[in-house]
Order: C-alpha cells, then structure tokens, then sequence
C-alpha cells in the first residue's frame, strides 16, 4: 500500500540534505544564491513556487506574481484601473495546466488565469449570488488531473472543479447530511498518485476523492500509525514512488 505522507517545509529542507545525498555530494561545492527586493523579488515572503514547461521560475509573494528567467526579475501586481491585471497581490499558490496557461490562487482575489500568449489575467471571484462562481476567494492551493481537470482547494468552500465548458465552478463542500461528502472546507493541498488516484488534505486530515462519485472517504494510516494534524503548519501533501 501507498504511504501518504504530509510535507512540512522545515522537513522538506531536512530531506534535502539527507544522508545519501550528502554522502554522494560532499565533496561538491554547493552554493547558494540568495534573492531579495535588490535582486527584483517583490516581496521577501514567498508561500508559493514552481517551475513552468519553458524552464521559468514563478513565485508568489505577499506582493506581486514573479517571474524569473535566470536573470532577471518581472512582477504581475493588481492595477485597480486595469481589469486583466492579476486580481490580488498576495499569493497563496501556484499551478500550471497542459496549455501553458499559469494558475494562481490568491488571498482575497479569487483565482486568476494568465494567458501568456496575450498577457493578461482572467479573474474568477466569488459572486455569492451566483453557485457556479468559485466558493471562496481565498484559494490555497491548485491541481490538474491527467483527465486535465482542474481543482482548486478554497479555504471556505472545500473543493472546487473549473469547468472549462463555460468556465464555471462544480463545488464539493461539508454537508452534515451526506456522510461522503468532504469533511473540512478548509482544503490546504490537492495531490494524485500514478494510477490518477485523487487525495486532499484538509484541516481534519486526508481525504480519497472520486470524483466520478463526488464522495470523499477518510484515509487513515495502517497498522499501528497515529497521527493527527496542526493546521497551523501542515499544509501540504506527497505520495511516495
């Protein structure tokens, strides 16, 4: 069986420096390159980040979306007088689909799409008179399955499935009737494992989702293992090889 595994950045840090690697680098001069306002970055605090298909780097900040070619710095910020600008300077994650095309979860701004071959944001925001808009602005983190279906995991509202047709929301959120139905609406982090397999981690632990089913079921650890989550730091997921 799979182990699911939650990732806490101090010991993603610890891995890196795991006693293989370091037996089989030691003798490598390692350095490191250290980026900062100076250097560009918008913000020194960064809660996302990822490499593109064309080999940029993306990070998102407290303030600013930042792309990075190796060189040199570009920043995506919110322009109140522009409605394709990036909705919210605060980013809290990080995605790429098949196109091309970056995601990005924001902290009040909803979701923002930016197409790269017109360079401009679409802007998805909750609209609470509307139940196919996104449950929540605040997005915590984003997925695409290899169907290509994208799923972004809101902080009020569970999971939601964009759905590329007419570009609404499909929203999976807790019903105290419906024993399947997601547990939490606070949902940290969307993973999959190889045979297309769909888990979340929510404040009240990891979850299976089906999504031709749309039910959810509790994962719990085999054997004798224990263990329980705090939501203030764990807020990501891995699956093993």
């Amino acid at each position: 069986m799979r182990l699911l595994y939650l990732c806490i950045t101090t010991v993603l840090i610890a891995l890196a420096c795991s006693i293989q690697c370091f037996a089989q680098y030691q003798e490598k001069d390692l350095r490191f390159q250290h980026h900062t306002g100076q250097a560009g970055l918008s913000h020194q605090v960064v809660w996302a980040m990822m490499q593109d298909q064309q080999g940029f780097l993306w990070f998102g900040t407290e303030d600013g979306l930042n792309k990075y070619d190796g060189n040199n710095f570009e920043v995506f910020r919110h322009d109140r007088m522009d409605n394709t600008s990036i909705g919210d300077n605060f980013i809290y994650s990080l995605g790429e689909d098949h196109e091309g095309n970056i995601w990005v979860g924001t902290n009040s701004g909803g979701l923002a799409v930016y197409d790269r071959t017109k360079s401009k944001f679409y802007n998805f925001k909750h609209d609470p008179n509307d139940p196919k808009s996104i449950g929540d602005n605040r997005v915590y983190s984003i997925h695409q399955d290899v169907k290509g279906n994208m799923w972004i995991g809101t902080l009020n509202s569970g999971l939601n499935k964009f759905n590329f047709s007419d570009s609404s929301f499909t929203r999976y959120s807790y019903s105290a009737s419906r024993s399947n139905s997601i547990s939490s609406d606070v949902v940290f982090d969307i993973v999959e494992d190889s045979r297309g397999n769909l888990f979340v981690l929510t404040s009240n632990g990891i979850e299976a989702f089906d999504p031709e089913k749309g039910t959810f079921n509790r994962v719990t650890m085999p054997g004798s293992i224990q263990f329980s989550i705090n939501t203030d730091y764990v807020h990501n997921l891995s699956i093993d090889a």
